[in-house]
This record gives C-alpha cells, sequence and structure tokens, in this order.
C-alpha cells in the first residue's frame, strides 16, 4: 500500500523564488487499486509521482510504501513511464532489445550480453502473455522509428510492465494522441495491469 501522510513540497525552498506545489497531502492507495491523478499544468501531479518513484523527498511529510519510507531501496517496486517516453525508449535499439535489457535489474548490459539467446523466447511468451489482440509480437525485432506511432506507447507499457512493478506510475502520456487511440491504449493497459494485479497511478491533465 502507498500512503501519504501530511506531505509538503516546494520548488527553490528556501529562496526568493519559492514556490509551494504539494500542500498537506494525505491520501491512500490499497494494493491493485487504480487511481487516476487529475488537475491542471502546474498543479503539482509530476511532483507528486516523483516523489512516490523517490527520485525527489518530501520536505515535510511522509511517503511510505507497504510501511516503509519511499527510497533507493522502494525504487525497485516502481515503474514509472514519464510525458516523454523517449526519455527511456531507445530509437537504435529493437523492441526486443529494449525489452530484454529492462528485464535485467543489476548489471544489465553484462546480463544482456551473456543471456540474450536465453532470454529471447521468454520475452516473448511475456509479450504474448497479455492477449493483447495486436501484432506486437510480430515487430519485436524493429526499431521505434520503424513502427507505428500508436505503437510507441504500447512498448512503453510493457518496458515498464516486464519489471513486474508493485506500482506503476504513468505521467500524462496522452497528449499527442486522438480519441481512439487513447481508447485502445487503456484497453491494453487495463489487461496488462489486470495480470500484474499492481497498483497504478495514472496522471492526466484537466
Amino acid at each position: 500500500m502507498i500512503s501519504i501522510k501530511d506531505l509538503f513540497f516546494a520548488y527553490n525552498q528556501g529562496e526568493l523564488h519559492e514556490k509551494l506545489v504539494l500542500k498537506n497531502i494525505n491520501f491512500d492507495i490499497n494494493d491493485g487499486e487504480f487511481v487516476i491523478l487529475g488537475g491542471n499544468n502546474g498543479s503539482g501531479k509530476t511532483t507528486l509521482l516523483n516523489l512516490i518513484s523517490s527520485n525527489s523527498y518530501p520536505h515535510i511529510g511522509t511517503v511510505t510504501i507497504d510501511g516503509e519510507s519511499a527510497n533507493q531501496k522502494s525504487k525497485s517496486l516502481v515503474s514509472y513511464i514519464r510525458e516523454d517516453i523517449s526519455y527511456y525508449l531507445a530509437k537504435d535499439m529493437s523492441i526486443i532489445e529494449q525489452l530484454l535489457i529492462n528485464s535485467f535489474k543489476i548489471n544489465k548490459f553484462f546480463c544482456f550480453s551473456y543471456f540474450k539467446k536465453d532470454k529471447v523466447q521468454d520475452i516473448i511468451n511475456f509479450v504474448k502473455s497479455f492477449d493483447l489482440g495486436l501484432d506486437i509480437e510480430h515487430i519485436l525485432n524493429k526499431q521505434l522509428t520503424e513502427i507505428p506511432k500508436y505503437y510507441t506507447y504500447v512498448v512503453a507499457i510493457l518496458v515498464a510492465a516486464i519489471k513486474s512493478p508493485k506500482i506503476l506510475l504513468i505521467d500524462d502520456i496522452w497528449n499527442q494522441l486522438d480519441f481512439e487511440e487513447i481508447k485502445s491504449i487503456f484497453a491494453v493497459l487495463q489487461k496488462i495491469v489486470d495480470k500484474l494485479k499492481c497498483s497504478v497511478i495514472l496522471a492526466v491533465s484537466n
């Protein structure tokens, strides 16, 4: 469970241009719960996701995951899909290579080189296990620049899911998609979340 208690966070703390973005935030998210976090740009959605993912730390208050303060140790429980998915998707690597590298939690490049042949079928089976109703498994050897833009968002979700996270954070990735694409990606996301049984916080702009 995620628990947020008496949370305050300000940028430029203690300086002339200090900006308080989170003030006295309190809520709990249970295991397996799907939460939509709405708000205008600048309302603190991304800041809150950064605090849960331990990319930032609160100035006042606590963020706990399974009863322990969110820290570098708890990062292994969290997968974070940022608004700019190109932040962690490499254009010069095939989809299956990106899934392979992200499937290892330590010493990624050594493991990738050593176990690549043994892991390829596991990755294909992993993708097929979600029964997405897409031909994604047939384009695993292509690079991002060679697939339709819509599929890059599916790949981003798969890259996040392959770590079997306890918590999945998604930061407003919908801005460049039309309504039908958003509906399709939500359907993909729901299938993956149902199988992983992870908690989800989905940030969307009003």
